[in-house]
C-alpha cells in the first residue's frame, strides 16, 4: 500500500484502521451502495430459499470455509430439508 497511489476499502471504518497503522498511507474509505431510501425487509423467513455466499476464491480462508460448509453443514441442512 504505501507504493500504491491510493488504497480503497469498502468502508471508511476499515481506511481508518490502515491510517491509525501507518498515517503516510492513502487510503480512502468507498461506499459501495448508495441508495435514495432505505430498503423494505422482508421478515417472512418461513418462506425463504436458498443460499448465497458471498466472497472471492482468490482469498484462501474463503475456499476453506466454503468447502468446509459445503462438505459438513450442506448435508446436515439437506437431511432436515430436503428441497
Amino acid at each position: 500500500m504505501r507504493k500504491a497511489d491510493a488504497s480503497y476499502f469498502p468502508s471508511e471504518v476499515e481506511a481508518e484502521i490502515v491510517r491509525k497503522e501507518d498515517p503516510t498511507i492513502n487510503v480512502k474509505g468507498i461506499t459501495a451502495y448508495v441508495y435514495d431510501e432505505s430498503a423494505v425487509l422482508d421478515e417472512d423467513y418461513a418462506n425463504k430459499q436458498g443460499l448465497l455466499f458471498v466472497g472471492g476464491f482468490g482469498h484462501p480462508p474463503n475456499k476453506d470455509g466454503l468447502l468446509w460448509f459445503a462438505n459438513e453443514i450442506l448435508p446436515k441442512i439437506r437431511a432436515r430439508i430436503p428441497d
